[in-house]
């Protein structure tokens, strides 16, 4: 039902892209395109040293990075979250080499909020207008992407294999990527500084990695169906071209449509070309290291205009699709089980459903907490073995924190530049102070510029000197105020360090539990495996049984059929032969009376009788003495006889 309604609602978005550059000066040194801004929406580019002709690009919004940021968020990035609240995917990508200001664009400076900071503060102003706080729950993930296709949970550096899987309702799932639920602004900001700082994971190779910083909305409707959208935000570093010496981006890969390492191939598949609402912004520092870098990225950021996703919202209900995930499970269980042949596509269709109703069960807002607050009892442990636990966990700062520290490292620069500049300005003024000595006390024109040049290099090296004072004035208050920060924060850890024994005591006995429940499954499903064998050997001798009942019953009927049919030939011989019986007996019966009508009594003659009462004297008289008995015994027989 859910998945009817999504389709219905599928519509078209094109990904709007940015361009962002750092303003240069034309004197400054490698500077080897002249870039034009002709609008809004439109600049031109020339290479100064190669004599090429101008070449005009049109995006979205044309933006510089120190002037127009806010506009540019305003415009592009800040409606994302309007769409994000009805349930659809919205990712923010940024891109460009390590220098080209994005950074900066995303974090902030002393100046001004970082893009991520105001993207997070405008959605908890939104979620925080409903009244029902209870039926939303927003969770962040923070990963890594090196160069060869490894990955690094940022906000939990385990060393499980993160995997990218696909949900037929869920859409893209990162499997064993710590999710950590937050309720502010506050908590979510602290855990992306935090990220941050563990990006110094990739060593070397940091300023060819790339970042993904996902904030996932969920929010639970009257109907019990649940609302889902992920923002994604990404931070893509590397060239625009394939073959560049410090890497290509990911974007190229995207775009080619070619496969790319690890699992950013298909989250940025997904943002781009995919299921999301998508902004592209591409920064730019016109200081290229080698001709064509300005033209080649503008080409790119122009191409992935083109692009046009096919978006839809998440909504899906967590026990219509559990009974119906389960019902197919058993059906196809029972299938097996009856058959008793284990056919391949089968066990592995059963083994795709039960690992689909594991994934359904883990997006559960209880199970979703839960590991939650065990990533967060576990963090501290991986943290502290890749030797990141004090500088990660150690400083969680707020914004004024952060500002503040962003504002300590400037006066250091500030420093540095003016210690520099009063140490030139000294080594100029004693270059005049010998020129002027060298040439005497003449009262010469010469002679009067130089005093008036030494007399300037003094005042300008006493200005400089007093500025110099106050920046180390300004930092002497900012690490007095640090001081007792930093106080604090080792009692905060003292007490963290407490509370972590605890909870790893706690995680000690969950897992003895776990590991004994685990067991006590195993026996369980072994008995059933068992009771099932058992059920099956019984079902087959009884099938075997039934089959001999069932032949012996046919082998009788057959008897029986045969029989009824002999008897049935016998019943119709005995019939006639007592309807010719009938017939014969009334036929003498005829004749008998015929005979006794006409009086005719044969006599027997005298020889005969003679000789008979010779051999028979007893039986003679009889028959003299009784001679009318003959004709009664002949009628007694002939009545047996037509009884019979």
């Amino acid at each position: 039902m859910a998945q009817s309604l999504v389709t219905e609602a599928m519509e078209l978005a094109p990904v709007r892209v940015a361009v962002g550059f750092q303003y240069v000066s034309d004197e400054d040194e490698g500077k080897l395109t002249s870039l034009t801004i002709k609008g809004s929406k439109s600049l031109s580019v020339i290479n100064q040293n190669a004599g090429e002709k101008e070449r005009t690009f049109r995006y979205d919004a044309v933006f510089n990075q120190d002037t127009d940021q806010e506009v540019v968020y305003e415009g592009l990035v800040k409606p994302l979250l309007s769409r994000a609240k009805l349930g659809y995917n919205v990712a923010l990508v940024v891109s460009g080499t390590y220098a080209s200001g994005k950074s900066r664009l995303l974090r902030g400076d002393e100046k001004r909020d970082g893009i991520v900071h105001k993207l997070m503060k405008n959605l908890f102003e939104e979620v925080e207008k409903d009244e029902d706080h209870q039926k939303r729950l927003i969770t962040v993930s923070n990963i890594q992407f090196h160069i060869d296709g490894s990955t690094i949970d940022l906000l939990n550096p385990h060393d499980r294999e993160i995997q990218c899987l696909h949900h037929p309702v869920l859409g893209l799932i990162t499997e064993e990527l710590s999710e950590i639920v937050v309720s502010s602004c506050d908590d979510a900001w602290s855990l992306y500084l935090q990220g941050t700082k563990a990006e110094k994971l990739a060593g070397p190779h940091l300023d060819r990695c790339s970042t993904l910083f996902t904030i996932t909305l969920e929010q639970q409707e009257t109907s019990g169906s649940c609302i889902h959208s992920s923002i994604r935000i990404f931070d893509l570093t590397g060239e625009a071209e394939k073959d560049a010496v410090n890497g290509a981006t990911p974007l190229v890969y995207t775009l080619s449509g070619e496969p790319s390492h690890g699992c950013i191939g298909a989250l940025l598949s997904q943002a781009l070309g995919g299921n999301s609402h998508s902004v592209l912004i591409y920064c730019l520092n016109l200081t290229e290291p080698w001709p064509g870098q300005t033209v080649s990225a503008l080409t790119l950021a122009q191409e992935l205009m083109d692009l046009m996703n096919q978006v839809t919202p998440n909504c899906w209900d967590y026990w219509e699709l559990t009974q119906r995930l389960r019902s197919s499970i058993r059906e196809l269980r029972m299938k097996l089980s009856s058959n008793g042949d284990l056919c391949s596509e089968d066990v592995k269709r059963l083994g795709s459903l039960v690992q689909e109703l594991q994934m359904v069960k883990r997006q559960r807002w209880e199970k979703k907490k839960e590991r939650s607050q065990q990533c967060e009892e576990e963090r501290r442990q991986h943290l502290a073995a890749k030797g990141l636990l004090e500088l990660v966990s150690g400083a969680v700062p707020s914004q004024g924190e952060q500002l503040s520290s962003c504002a300590q490292r400037g006066l250091h620069q500030k420093h540095s530049l003016k210690a520099q500049q009063v140490s030139r300005i000294k080594e100029q003024l004693k270059e005049q102070v010998a020129e002027y000595l060298k040439g005497g006390s003449g009262n010469t024109d010469e002679t009067r510029t130089l005093l008036s040049c030494i007399q300037g290099l003094k005042e300008k090296l006493q200005a400089e000197e007093e500025s110099l004072q106050q920046i180390r004035h300004k930092l002497d208050q900012l690490d007095s105020v640090a001081e007792p920060r930093h106080e604090s924060a080792a009692s905060l850890r003292s007490d963290l360090d407490h509370l972590y024994a605890a909870a790893m005591k706690r995680r000690s006995r969950l897992a003895e539990a776990n590991a004994a429940l685990v067991q006590r499954e195993l026996i369980r499903m072994e008995r059933e495996l068992q009771l099932q064998k058992v059920l099956r050997e019984f079902r087959e001798a009884s099938q075997l049984q039934l089959d001999g009942l069932e032949k012996r019953y046919r082998k009788l009927l057959q008897d029986a059929i045969q029989d009824a049919v002999y008897l049935a030939a016998q019943k119709q011989q005995l019939e006639l032969g007592k309807k010719h019986l009938k017939e014969v007996i009334a036929e003498l019966r005829d004749q008998l009376s015929v005979s006794k009508q006409q009086g005719v009594i044969p006599h027997q003659r005298e020889g005969e009788t003679d000789g008979h009462q010779d051999e028979f004297p007893h039986q003679g008289r009889s028959i003299d003495g009784q001679g009318m008995h003959v004709g009664q015994t002949d009628d007694h027989r002939l009545h047996d006889k037509e009884g019979f």
